[in-house]
């Protein structure tokens, strides 16, 4: 069974988005864990989970912008 093109469009759009999001998240656990583990292994443990806090409210915004340009017409 295929999807018809706006379906396909959507779901892309989505798994896009998500994507952004992931990346936003894992990429800030792990830079909060490298200059965290700088200075102390109690360090890294603390800049992973504000690196997580940073990342997810990242990806969130972007989430959240990339929402509204969906809602643009497309002349």
């Amino acid at each position: 069974m295929e999807l018809k093109d706006s379906r396909k469009e959507i779901l892309v759009s989505g798994l896009a988005k998500g994507t952004e999001f992931t990346a936003a998240v894992v990429v800030f656990i792990f830079l909060g864990y490298f200059l965290g583990s700088l200075h102390s292994e109690t360090g890294g443990v603390i800049g992973m989970l504000l690196g997580a806090l940073v990342g997810f409210a990242l990806g969130l915004y972007l989430l959240v912008k990339g929402a509204g340009q969906d809602d643009k017409p497309s002349i």
